[in-house]
């Protein structure tokens, strides 16, 4: 037994909190070290000098080098003492408290139980529910549709963009495509800032109490949320309070006034006089003479952003707010701001844009979710780079849901693209029209299929393409003659499966089958409640149809019907004893 790598601690994603009456319990070990684990719990208070309560913890996820067992207690008393009791596979057992490891179990009540003091109303941290039934759609605004002909432009709709290309793209533009966005099947819509900016991507802000112009108007901004809403989907737009622009009144008056001015604790001087020119002042990344760092540790900065978060969220009745750069602004000032945002809409759901694992960001007292760049990187490195098998895929997945509270897998958001990125299908011009789609459909289904909250970013349904900004925010095709339809049939396809799986939205991930050699991945989509792989799926990213005969699997799948595949031929079979699988599928049973 390696009991170097045998852990449990406080933290939230070991002790986690589901409801007042429900922990979750979490050992972490090596992986294939350990081959059973029974956990022993009772009450704080009791007659009895120690705990008799028995359950068995189940093997939950599977990385690389650790195995996660688990077990969700319902519980009438939430004051809680327990430890563990462990087999592994040679023969040694142990048990292991607060204190460390024991060939006999510790008696009494200072033994050294691990303990949960109690579960409070406050301890209880609940993202929306219906965050885990959204399918996102992000629009940047200038680059969808244009319903004012007047708007100002520099640039035709179709010619490719430059750094500071200018369509006229605009909110009313967006009010007439909801129709499309309910046909496609989106429930959700996210915009990239709308606030006044010289800028075409709005993220260096002169008035955070002003639409862009460029854009609309309040009342366009408030029919837009009115129409949408009525249509069933859901409004985020993005928050830039890490940084403002640099005609934003109190950087200007900072300019002007030097180290007289009122707002001088605002921002991050370096010296004096404050000099766009030679930028000796804290920006967003380097040196961004027009996008000045704010201090949201400074209380006046705070109250300000706080009382925009406020006007907004209740003017145009939002669901959401994205926030930018969220990882480098204070965290108590994002403790304050969901306080006071929740205070206006209790069911706000609150997105953080975080390019690195996220769990101490996702505590319940911040963010309710972040942008998963993970997924991404590991969906790029398996379909595109190829530098990644089946079972490194599924073990790094694995090890990024480990370090979350058991809750949040299912609502971090899963992106295969976006402003900030080239786009997907860009990644894959070398090859030609066919694989290009074969490999689109496999990297969109894992973002559908796996734990989280799919996003579509414009145009990816058509197959709008592009580079690194500023080419991946090109205008949207409308013309279908020049649109993807197979892909946008699929994403139709797909999204219209996930809205009806609850499996797909609420799920567990539990890894069922491995075959690296043949490419072979299956997992289930486990129901929370009744503990059953409920949705299975089954993956052959092999150039070769597949045999499988693994007995559990074909007993798993002897009760379920073929409800989902990529491809729709008949060169799939299933009987008592083997499932068929065609090259390049992946098939779903429920």
């Amino acid at each position: 037994m390696i009991y170097s790598s045998i852990r449990h601690d406080y933290k939230n994603e070991m002790q986690s909190v589901i409801d007042l009456n429900t922990l979750e319990i979490t050992l972490e070990a090596a992986r294939d070290d350990i081959s059973r684990v029974v956990l022993i719990y009772g009450p704080r208070y009791s007659d009895n000098k120690d705990a008799n309560n028995k359950i068995e913890m189940n093997l939950k996820y599977r990385s690389k080098y650790h195995d996660i067992f688990s077990v969700r207690l319902n519980l009438d008393d939430t004051r809680l003492r327990y430890l563990f009791y462990l087999e592994d596979n040679g023969g040694d057992r142990v048990w292991y408290n607060e204190k460390g490891f024991f060939k006999t179990r510790p008696q009494g009540y200072d033994s050294g139980y691990f303990q949960k003091a109690i579960i409070n109303k406050s301890d209880v941290k609940k993202s929306p529910e219906w965050a885990q039934d959204a399918v996102i759609y992000q629009i940047f605004p200038d680059r969808f549709f244009r319903a004012d002909s007047n708007n100002y432009k520099n640039r035709e709709w179709n010619q490719l963009p430059k750094k500071d290309s200018i369509y006229g793209g605009d909110l009313k533009g967006i009010i007439k495509k909801l129709d499309y966005l309910k046909e496609l099947g989106i429930n959700t819509l996210y915009l990239t800032p709308i606030f006044k900016s010289p800028s075409n991507h709005k993220y260096n802000i002169d008035d955070y109490y002003q639409i862009d112009p460029n854009f609309g108007s309040i009342e366009d901004a408030k029919e837009l949320s009115k129409a949408a809403k009525e249509k069933g989907i859901k409004l985020i737009i993005d928050a830039v309070f890490n940084h403002s622009g640099s005609n934003f009144f109190a950087f200007e008056d900072l300019l002007t006034k030097g180290e007289k001015s009122k707002y001088m604790n605002w921002y991050f001087p370096e010296n004096f006089p404050i000099s766009k020119e030679e930028v000796n002042y804290s920006t967003f990344a380097n040196d961004i003479q027009d996008m000045p760092r704010l201090n949201l540790d400074n209380p006046e900065t705070q109250e300000y952003f706080l009382k925009v978060a406020e006007y907004w969220t209740a003017e145009l009745d939002l669901d959401g707010w994205r926030l930018d750069v969220a990882d480098e602004v204070s965290r108590e000032f994002w403790e304050k701001f969901r306080k006071r945002v929740r205070k206006i809409n209790n069911d706000i759901f609150i997105i953080g844009e975080v390019w690195y694992r996220a769990s101490n960001w996702l505590d319940g007292n911040t963010f309710d979710s972040v942008m998963n760049y993970d997924l991404q990187r590991d969906i790029f490195s398996l379909i595109i780079e190829e530098n990644m098998d089946v079972d490194q895929f599924s073990s790094q997945i694995q090890e990024n849901f480990r370090h979350y509270h058991p809750e949040k897998p299912n609502i971090l958001v899963n992106l295969l693209d976006s402003h900030d990125t080239a786009r997907f299908n860009w990644e894959l011009r070398n090859y030609n029209k066919k694989i290009i789609d074969q490999k689109m459909k496999f990297a969109i289904s894992l973002q559908f299929l796996l734990p989280g909250i799919p996003l579509v970013y414009y145009g990816s349904e058509v197959g709008l393409t592009g580079a690194d900004d500023p080419d991946c925010r090109r205008t949207m095709i409308w013309d279908k003659n020049r649109q993807n339809r197979d892909l946008y049939n699929y994403y139709k396809k797909i999204i219209s499966y996930y809205n009806q799986n609850r499996d797909l939205r609420k799920g567990d991930y539990k890894e069922l089958f491995m075959d690296p050699l043949n490419k072979i991945l299956i997992f289930s989509r486990k129901n929370k409640k009744s503990n059953e792989n409920s949705t299975v799926v089954i993956i052959n990213m092999s150039d070769k149809k597949q045999n499988i005969n693994d007995k559990n699997i074909i007993e798993l799948l002897k009760n379920k019907n073929l409800s989902f595949s990529i491809n729709n031929n008949n060169n799939n079979s299933f009987n008592n004893n083997c499932l068929k699988i065609d090259k390049k599928q992946i098939l779903i049973y429920s």
